[in-house]
């Protein structure tokens, strides 16, 4: 056990079982070791939801598209989901990735929904002559700070592409 002088009638340093402290004309031992807030306990990582991909039906603008929530799951589900185009197109000279809707959801844990997502009204300009358009859905789920994502391409069947 080393002690340097460290003021007036003050020794300070490492003591037998680790701790820094002083001692104050020979009888106070003052604690100086850092207060270490422990870990919450009980907190669990959000999972995030399954997004089923595949061809999506679009009727009268509504995009319908089935959202799983894991069984193990500590609480609902809760969250919004996304759909953007999967590459960038031209739009008025530009090259962008497009959002085309969003909605939000609340699942119980093991089960499924549907999500009915509102497309913007020049979604079906973005079609192929097919009538079809590559997406990608991107779900949110979560409280800030531990926000959990998933995301799955799709395709959105749109009907024919008018005025080609």
């Amino acid at each position: 056990m080393g002690f340097v002088e460290a003021g007036e009638g003050e020794l300070g340093g490492e003591l037998e079982d680790g701790r820094i402290g002083f001692v104050h004309d020979g009888f106070e031992v003052v604690d100086r070791t850092p207060n270490v807030t422990p870990p919450p306990v009980g907190v669990k990582s959000t999972q995030p939801v399954i997004i089923k991909g595949g061809p999506v039906k679009v009727n009268k603008g509504v995009a319908s598209i089935k959202v799983s929530s894991p069984a193990g799951a500590s609480g609902h589900s809760t969250g919004s989901l996304t759909v953007r185009t999967a590459k960038a197109v031209r739009l008025a000279g530009l090259k962008v990735t497009l959002q085309l809707g969003s909605a939000r959801y609340n699942i119980a844990p093991g089960a499924s929904k549907t999500v009915k997502v509102k497309l913007a009204k020049g979604s079906r300009r973005l079609a192929a002559r097919n009538g079809r358009l590559k997406a990608i859905a991107v779900a949110s789920t979560g409280p800030a700070g531990r926000v959990a994502q998933s995301s799955k391409r799709l395709t959105l069947a749109l009907g024919t592409a008018s005025n080609r």
